[in-house]
């Protein structure tokens, strides 16, 4: 499955909390043609987030086994 953000306010995690921004996306501005490949699906009473690869606008992956909080972003295929 790949994702796109809604918008530029996206939070780029390093586990399934929402409060938990990892190192270097603490400020940072997700670009709108960036994507996250989803690895798998974690459903936790804070909500449902993806864990995978965060893709640039070139193709390469700019953070490995991220989270995303899945109400943030736009996510297509299976």
């Amino acid at each position: 499955m790949q994702c796109s953000p809604k918008d530029n306010t996206v939070r780029i995690l390093k586990s399934a909390n929402p409060n938990d921004t990892a190192p270097g996306w603490k400020l940072a501005i997700v670009p709108a043609a960036t994507s996250f490949a989803v690895k798998r699906t974690v459903d936790t009473d804070a909500g449902k987030y993806f864990q995978g690869d965060l893709i640039s606008t070139r193709g390469g992956k700019i953070g490995r086994n991220l989270f995303i909080l899945a109400q943030e972003w736009d996510c297509k295929g299976s």
